[in-house]
């Protein structure tokens, strides 16, 4: 895109798109590079929604993010018979709003952060500093590319309801955050034999939760 403003999605409002942010070329969500050049502010933002061409597929936006008030990243693609559906956030999620990630399609929905870069120790710009809810998703904390030994923590507080929370590639995650379950869940670190540390209290929702720990590959 060509567009080099920002964006603020306020409450009641939902921006959708399915662009990809392209290395050298374009943003899914334009140019602007400023840490708030989309500001969630109890909106939501949503990767499809509609039909037709480019409605489906598995998504990257790069594009730097500001929470501002409780709002929420949607996966609504239409495609009843994909086994799985990925978008790839790759930058900076910052602001104080509550997050949550969820979905309004049939298909399974992973949303993959890839915005850790090598920069080791607590994160505030990884998923912002507020309250993290995985409702129904699976969310990816995938520090790839940081280099072997990074290690990162991340102070948010996390709700899983049917959620699945996945520590992937090959460098320490601690969480120092509650977590929250309501729900059957799943807590997986997925490769190289490092750790998810989870350093806060786990702790029963509204409902009573599960939590089921699997390993990955080593």
């Amino acid at each position: 895109s060509n567009f080099s403003g920002k964006w603020i999605v306020n409450s009641g409002a939902t921006l959708r798109t399915t662009r990809n942010s392209v290395s050298g070329d374009w943003d899914a969500l334009g140019s602007n590079t400023s840490a708030d050049a989309v500001t969630l502010n109890g909106g939501t933002l949503a990767v499809g929604g509609f039909t037709g061409s480019g409605a489906q597929g598995n998504w990257t936006w790069n594009n730097p993010i500001t929470v501002a008030a409780a709002s929420t990243i949607s996966g609504q693609l239409p495609d009843a018979t994909a086994t799985t559906r990925t978008l790839i956030l790759g930058g900076a999620i910052t602001g104080s709003g509550d997050l949550t990630f969820a979905k309004n399609q049939s298909s399974t929905m992973t949303f993959s952060i890839r915005n850790f870069a090598a920069v080791p120790g607590v994160r505030t710009d990884v998923l912002g500093t507020g309250n993290v809810t995985i409702n129904g998703v699976a969310l990816e904390l995938r520090p790839s590319g940081t280099g072997a030994g990074t290690a990162f923590t991340l102070n948010n507080n996390f709700k899983l309801i049917g959620g699945t929370l996945i520590d992937f590639d090959g460098n320490d995650v601690t969480l120092k955050g509650t977590i929250t379950l309501e729900g059957a869940n799943t807590i997986q670190s997925h490769w190289n034999g490092k750790d998810l540390i989870l350093d806060g209290a786990l702790v029963d929702g509204g409902v009573a939760g599960s939590v089921t720990f699997r390993p990955g590959a080593s």
